[in-house]
């Protein structure tokens, strides 16, 4: 089980509450297809638009994708919603049948709806009239996905835009404290009870790390940089990130850092965030 979807997993007595809060069945959040995962995230959001009070996604840039799916497939998802079925490209059968579900049958003045808001040649905060309940867009939108920030915020018009927390694949890294903060103010607090956290000291100036010795969360000091090295709970050791951040004051005993960038494999992939 890949440790990115191991939250969504669950049972009768122990739902999980991603599932329970997600406007897509279980079947299309745990699919193998990214594409057409996320061309069913869209399809249920627009069936049950009055539904959604929020947008939320782990990256800034899988939102973004998310959104030029809309823009190059709107129409298709209009006519999926007045048939009352997916389009054939959704191959997976158990997707396919799950989304069937949520759509119940031929919605023919949805369809309507969205092709007229779709049509207008400004989509600029188009995500606040096909949903207009939502009440915040929440992703990371920090480090190399700041690009993406102002992106989101022409699309979303008058929904605010939040901060989201610090994850990996592998484990929770840290929690932003204060969601409503731009991303070049954006602070996370390393979650000390999350996975056991080392980091290793690095160089900006030879934009590479300092040796191999490493240091707890009692040992980093404020305005350093380091390298994220985890070991987790599933068994992962010593397992470098590969995210640099920086040290800029505590809360309490725990380190508050910001994104600065990914470590370079070579010096031209060299890539500051500041």
């Amino acid at each position: 089980m890949a440790a990115s979807a191991f939250p969504f997993h669950s049972s009768k007595s122990n739902p999980s509450h991603f599932l329970t809060t997600s406007g897509s069945p279980k079947e299309v959040i745990l699919g193998s297809d990214v594409e057409q995962q996320m061309y069913c995230y869209l399809l249920c959001g627009l069936r049950h638009s009055n539904l959604v009070d929020g947008i939320r996604a782990p990256y800034a840039t899988g939102l973004v994708r998310a959104i030029c799916l809309l823009e190059s497939k709107w129409e298709q998802l209009c006519q999926d919603l007045e048939y009352g079925c997916p389009s054939l490209g959704i191959s997976d059968v158990s997707v396919r049948n799950s989304v069937s579900e949520v759509l119940c049958g031929p919605q023919p003045e949805l369809a309507k709806r969205f092709r007229h808001i779709c049509n207008e040649e400004n989509w600029g905060g188009i995500l606040n009239k096909l949903w207009p309940n939502a009440r915040y867009i929440r992703c990371v939108t920090t480090g190399s996905m700041e690009q993406c920030y102002f992106q989101i915020k022409y699309y979303a018009g008058e929904i605010p835009v939040l901060g989201g927390d610090y994850f990996a694949s592998e484990c929770c890294v840290a929690i932003n404290l204060d969601i409503s903060q731009p991303p070049e103010l954006t602070q996370y607090t390393i979650l000390p009870t999350a996975a056991y956290f080392v980091f290793l000291p690095f160089d900006n100036d030879k934009m590479s790390v300092s040796g191999e010795e490493t240091v707890d969360l009692s040992g980093v000091e404020v305005d350093k940089m380091y390298e994220v090295v985890v070991t987790t709970y599933r068994g992962l050791y010593r397992y470098r990130l590969g995210d640099i951040v920086k040290v800029v004051g505590f809360y309490d005993s725990s380190p508050q850092v910001v994104s600065v960038t990914r470590a370079p494999k070579s010096a031209g992939e060299i890539l500051t965030e500041g």
